[in-house]
């Protein structure tokens, strides 16, 4: 059986600079021109590596997403991939963090910080036997998202993806603090059908209160824990905007990254002094659903009908 790939998606990505590209360009249709190539820090081994855009998206697809979804969900996955890493190259120079984190490359595999990516060798020693038979199905779908890239005013977008929304898709600013235009919540009800789409997760109060300190060692905690995660903020797609401890505000992503929960769209019960938290999907809900992907896939939709569904008013460029 395949196993889910969770997601862990870098934050700085969503802003709004632009820096040059480093490399020799190729050109898509309409005049959008992406780097030939991409240099790749390797966390593991500390390396640099050159890879083409069509291997480093077979890395990353299979990372990112279980290959044996439909290929049309594969190919928007990839375009995905592909927008989000050159985003990234046109916003990492600008801070000082990256520079260091990636050490003079483009992109790290550093899912800390950036999406996930898999050597080749990687994924061998992870799917095993499987790698063999999804290689070809994975590169032509790299290769199409090779050629394409999503654009908002002439800009690749923040182009956000999850594992499983609640049902409908998130907004961003409860996760990062900031909107976008193009990342509006969408209806992506067939996501309830997935087998883990709801989970309940268990914290003793000391496991929370440890969390949170380790978060923030000069937050004041109230000492009834009856005054923890109070006055939610829950927006209309069943995500917390927000929730109190004490006099301190957190952000439903600031809680859901602390206590590593499956999902923002959460609700939260106290009983016997251990805190209950039932969550609806998995990932932070914002952007493109690969489990959504996936049914509208089966049901005829193309990658770039699956795109402009769950990117609001975009343009998708190449061909």
């Amino acid at each position: 059986m395949l196993k889910n790939v969770a997601l862990t998606l870098v934050l700085f990505c969503a802003l709004l600079f632009s820096v040059p590209f480093a490399h020799g360009k190729m050109s898509l249709e309409q005049n959008f021109e992406s780097p030939a190539h991409f240099t790749l820090k390797i966390t593991e081994t500390d390396e640099v590596v050159t890879l083409s855009v069509t291997d480093y998206l077979i890395g990353c697809l299979f990372a990112q997403i279980p290959p044996d979804y439909h290929i049309e969900a594969l190919k928007a996955q990839a375009v995905a991939a592909h927008t989000y890493a050159l985003r990234f190259i046109k916003n990492n120079s600008i801070f000082p963090d990256f520079v260091d984190v990636i050490g003079g490359a483009n992109l790290t595999d550093d899912a800390r910080v950036f999406q996930p990516y898999y050597s080749p060798d990687k994924a061998r020693e992870f799917y095993k036997d499987d790698y063999e038979r999804y290689y070809d199905k994975i590169k032509t779908a790299a290769e199409f998202g090779a050629k394409h890239v999503i654009l908002y005013a002439d800009e690749p977008i923040n182009a956000v993806y999850h594992n499983v929304s609640s049902g409908v898709t998130n907004t961003p600013g409860g996760v990062w603090g900031q909107d976008f235009p193009y990342l509006k919540s969408v209806n992506s009800e067939w996501d309830t059908l997935h087998p883990d789409y709801l989970c309940i997760n268990e914290f003793a109060l000391d496991r929370v209160l440890v969390a949170f300190l380790d978060h923030d060692r000069s937050m004041q905690i109230p000492e009834s824990p009856d005054d923890w995660f109070t006055a939610p903020k829950v927006n209309a797609a069943g995500y917390v905007e927000s929730a109190d401890i004490g006099e301190t505000t957190f952000s439903g992503g600031d809680i859901w990254r602390i206590l590593n929960l499956r999902s923002p769209a959460f609700k939260v019960t106290l009983s016997s002094n251990v805190f209950s938290f039932e969550t609806k999907g998995f990932g932070h809900g914002v952007g493109l659903s690969q489990f959504g992907a996936n049914h509208m896939a089966e049901n005829g939709k193309t990658a770039l009908e699956i795109l402009s569904y769950y990117y609001s008013d975009v343009e998708i460029r190449g061909g």
